[in-house]
Formats: structure tokens, sequence, C-alpha cells
């Protein structure tokens, strides 16, 4: 993939530019002005590439750098046309809807789609996983999207670590991808770590809990065995416990009514039962139509038509005669059931209120209160005993499920190094790409850098990936290490003609750096492009590229005729050509 063009639709709200092979430069100039103090900050060389990131997807809210100019830009769409495969693709996005993109082939007719499923079907292109070894999944677009696009906001602190988000167990697996080296252990090793700090979360979470309701963790199976005698014997004491003599008549008494209301009860169900299935049979009607039935047959004979209505009618009237003596009888019955539902309902209420004073009195006496209490603190000891089983089981299962993970992540790390024993050719390939790079930056000797991907035991990532270089001075600190590192991927993916993007971008990475290192960067880069294709788009100051000192080294090339975008201080000058 190549980018070829930038512009907006309608046109006016910035110049279109055009994208080349090679080195591309988008130039911040000064021009002075009375009473102002000249300054290229703000001026659209970032801008214009927050554009580009805008187009491929970058997340839009108030934090990014286009948000205080969406009032304006809401009345466009900025449009970026890329090269993928030989064949030439549009997307256009706005600021107003921000989650609809148009999404076409050049030539064919537009397609508006949702943000998601444009992100799906870019990394599908810009990303293809047909030729792959390794896992390739297309929710990691706007993640590997930011490796090849490093601003001055946060892409320029660590060289595999590009964003904060992701820590270096995690973007191994994209570097790997980017370098063609299959990342499927770099993927299982994130995964396992995801798996094992997630079972230590809840392993601490239950410990805690348990220690802070019952103590020590230490302790707790000498506490579970101690409630489990406790509920043994306080269950004996149950079954033995009797009352005193003197209130034995009572107790008897008690349980003799309890049985005669219960049995009150249950005859009461059934009786409600058979009212509920007398009351349904007063819906039994007649439902004979003799003049219907007769004017069928007098079709046939009407004498037998007027014989047959006179035996129906007869037939009809004894079965209503019949059905009404039923009705009589039912009535008797439900009335019968209803007195007694009403006579057992009283005798309930009799027989309660009798029980509950000889309850009242053996109450007042003292002599249920010790059974009562035993039973209460039985049902707290069984509650808080299997409660405290519970989470110790539930402790015991995370903790061997733990236990497995970390048996099986030691297994997979074993892998790990033979794997990357295996592969050490593919990195002596990427090392060697690496050191040209670095050589061409770093004249001095005295702190060699270095590239490796090792096998490291402490490391989270376990995959390791080592890219040094000297420091640079202050500001630029780093920036060298991330410099070299990027080119090498860029200069891999062109040499071995990977189905990757052929694009970088750095935005402000000479910032800080020596000026020797910025001509002997473009001196490479413009070597490479005789005889590799691809597309370094930078941000450079007026200063940077006009450099007389030789002390610095001398440009190979006109710089200036890599310019594909240039801003001034001056309002006019400016990107939109307006402040913002």
């Amino acid at each position: 993939m190549f980018l070829k063009e930038i512009y907006s639709e309608p046109e006016g709200l910035f110049d279109k530019v055009k994208f080349k092979k090679g080195i591309n430069i988008i130039s911040g100039q000064q021009v002075k002005q009375e009473g102002e103090k000249p300054s290229l900050n703000s001026i659209g060389k970032s801008t214009l590439i927050s554009l580009i990131d805008f187009c491929l997807l970058s997340k839009f809210d108030k934090k990014h750098k286009l948000y205080k100019a969406k009032e304006f830009m809401d009345a466009y769409k900025i449009v970026l046309k890329v090269e993928i495969m030989k064949e030439n693709y549009i997307i256009k996005r706005g600021t107003e809807l921000d989650k609809k993109i148009v999404f076409f082939k050049e030539g064919e007719k537009e397609k508006e789609m949702v943000l998601d499923d444009v992100k799906r079907i870019l990394f599908k292109k810009m990303f293809p996983s047909s030729d792959y070894s390794g896992v390739s999944e297309d929710k990691w677009f706007r993640t590997i999207v930011s490796l090849m696009i490093r601003n001055e906001k946060k892409g320029f602190d660590d060289p595999i670590e590009y964003i904060p988000e992701v820590r270096r167990k995690e973007s191994t697996i994209y570097h790997l991808m980017l370098m063609d080296i299959d990342n499927t252990l770099a993927v299982k090793n994130y995964d396992f770590i995801q798996e094992i700090d997630k079972r230590k979360k809840e392993l601490d979470g239950i410990q805690n809990t348990i220690e802070k309701q019952y103590g020590k963790i230490e302790s707790i199976n000498n506490q579970l065995d101690k409630l489990g005698k406790e509920i043994k014997s306080a269950g004996e004491a149950q079954n033995k416990f009797r009352l005193e003599e003197s209130y034995k008549e009572e107790e008897g008494r008690a349980d003799e009514l309890t049985k005669q209301i219960k049995q009150l009860i249950l005859q009461n169900n059934t009786l409600r039962e058979l009212l509920g299935n007398y009351k349904d049979s007063y819906k039994l009607e007649v439902d004979v139509d003799p003049k219907k039935i007769t004017s069928v047959y007098e079709e046939i004979n009407k004498d037998l038509g007027i014989a047959l209505k006179k035996t129906l009618e007869q037939a009809i009237e004894f079965k209503a005669k019949l059905i009404e003596s039923r009705k009589d009888f039912i009535k008797t019955k439900v009335g019968e059931i209803e007195e007694t539902l009403s006579k057992n309902s009283e005798k309930i209420t009799e027989l309660d209120m009798e029980r509950s004073k000889i309850f009242s009195f053996l109450k007042n006496k003292e002599a249920i209160k010790d059974l009562k209490e035993l039973f209460d603190l039985i049902s707290e000891k069984k509650d808080k005993y299997n409660d405290l089983k519970g989470k110790i089981s539930l402790i015991e299962d995370i903790n061997e499920d733990y236990l497995n993970k970390k048996t099986q992540y030691s297994k997979l790390q074993e892998e790990i190094n033979e794997f990357l024993k295996n592969i050490k050719a593919k990195i002596s390939s990427l090392r060697e790409i690496y050191n040209e790079v670095y050589d061409s930056l770093y004249t001095s000797k005295e702190k060699e850098g270095f590239f490796d991907i090792i096998f490291d035991k402490g490391k989270q990532a376990k995959i390791f990936i080592i890219a040094s270089s000297q420091d640079a001075d202050g500001f630029g600190k780093n920036r060298g290490c991330i410099l070299v590192y990027d080119l090498t991927l860029l200069f891999n993916i062109a040499k071995n003609n990977l189905p990757y993007p052929r694009f970088w971008i750095h935005d402000g990475v000479f910032n800080g750096m020596y000026k020797n290192q910025f001509v002997s960067t473009m001196n490479l880069l413009n070597k490479k492009s005789a005889t590799i294709d691809f597309q370094y788009i930078i941000t450079l100051n007026e200063d940077e590229e006009t450099i007389g000192d030789k002390k610095f080294g001398q440009l190979d090339f006109n710089i200036k005729d890599h310019i594909i975008a240039k801003f001034t201080n001056r309002t006019e000058g400016k990107i939109f050509k307006r402040e913002f």
C-alpha cells in the first residue's frame, strides 16, 4: 500500500497534497512579521499528519488534534486516495458523522459503510494473512497503524512499546507480524498472561474477603473442623432435648391440636377442589337446534321432518328437566360443602387460639426457650459452615486452574525458546538491515547499538525484541533508536516484498537529534529509494532543510525536490488558511 493524495471535498479546506515514492517532506517555514516572534508551531505540519491518520480511521473525540477545528470542518469530507496491490481506493470521512465512512475502488460506485466494517476491510487489504504463518486479527487494525504513524505526543518514547496503552507483551505480537515472523507463540504467551493474571486477581479477591470475615487463610480448615464438631454436638443435643416433666401434658396437647388443625386444613383443601368441580358442572346446556335438523330432513320428506321435529322437542324438554334437576342437586351439595368449609374454618381458628395459649404458657415458663435458641444456633453455624466451605472450594478450584495454567505456561516458554533458535537466520537478516541504518546514523563506535530477538524468562513478553542505539542529547533521547528500528521494519517490508503498507510517517522525529544524523539519514533514504519502493513521510522545519555547515555532512540530493507541502507562520500560509 502507498499513499497517493489527500484533499477535501468540496475543495477549499486545504490544498491538495500528492505523495511520491521515497522521501516526502512536510515543510514549515518562518515568515518574519513586524511585532511578532516567528513560530512554526500550529501551522499545519502535524495537522496534515492528523488528516492522514483521520482517514485511516483514528478515534475522533475531544482529545483529537482536529476536534478544535470541527466547527468549520463539518462542512467538508477529508479524502485519502491510496494504492493497494496496484489498485486505487478512495477513503472519505467527515468530522460531522465520523462513524460513517465512504470506501470504494476508484472507478466504481461510492459505498458508505460504518467505521468498524471499513476497519475490517482495510485490515484485510493492508495486512493480508493468506501467506502469513502466524495470527492476524482485524481488530488490530488501528493498533498497528499507530506504529506506522508516530507523532510528537506519544510516539517517540520507546521503539517497541510505541503507545502507552499497549505494553510490550502485546506490542511484540504486532512487531513480529510486520517482520513476517510467526507470532503464534507470542499470542499464546499474551493470552496465558491474561488468564493467569485473571485467576490471580480472583484468588486474591476471594482470599481477602475470607480474611476480612474469618481471619487468616491458614486457620480456615481448623475453623471448618471446629464448626463441623459444634454442629454435630448441637444436633445431638437437639435430638435429646426434652421438656421438663411438669410441662409434658401441655406439650402433648399442643401436638394434638396441631394434628387436628392439619387434618381440618387438608379436609378444606379437598372440599374446595370438589366445590370447584360442582360449580363447573353448572355450565352444562342444551346445544341442539331442532329447526336446523328438521329443515334438513324436510328436504327429503316433509312428513319425516315434522315427525322428527316433534321427537327432538320432546327429547330436549326431557334433557332440560334433567339438567334443571341436576342443578338443584348440585346447588344443595354446594351449600353443604360451603357450610362444612365455614364450620371447619371456625374450628381451625378456635383450635389455633387454644394452641397459641399453650405456646404462650410454655414460652412464659421458658420451657421451649432453650430449644429455640439451640435451633437458631445450629442454623447460624450451618450457614457459616456452608459459606466458608463454598469459598474454600472455590479457592481450591481457582488455585488448581491457576497452577495448571502455570504448568502449561512453563511448557510454552520452552516452545518459545526452541522457536527462537529455529529463526536465527531471519533475525540475522533483520539485524543486517538494522546495522546498515544504524551505521549511517552513528559514526562513533564508543557505544554500539544492536538488534536481536531473544528469549527472556524474566520479561512478560518472553520474546524480547532488542533495538539499542546510542542516546541522542536531551529532548532527542531514544529518537535515534526509534528511527533506526522503524526504518528497519520499512526496508525489510520493501526488500522482501511483504504485502504490507510501504509508508512510514514520523512527525517531528528529528527534533533534538544531531544535525549530522539528519543528513546521513536523508542520504541513506535517498540511496535506498533507488532500489526499493517505499514512502517515508516526515515533518521538517526550514532550518533542517537548509543545512549549510559542512561539518554536519553534505546532502547527496536537493532536498527541496521532496517537499510535498509547505506551511508558514502567516495566517494565509497555514494549512486551513485560518487560525484554529
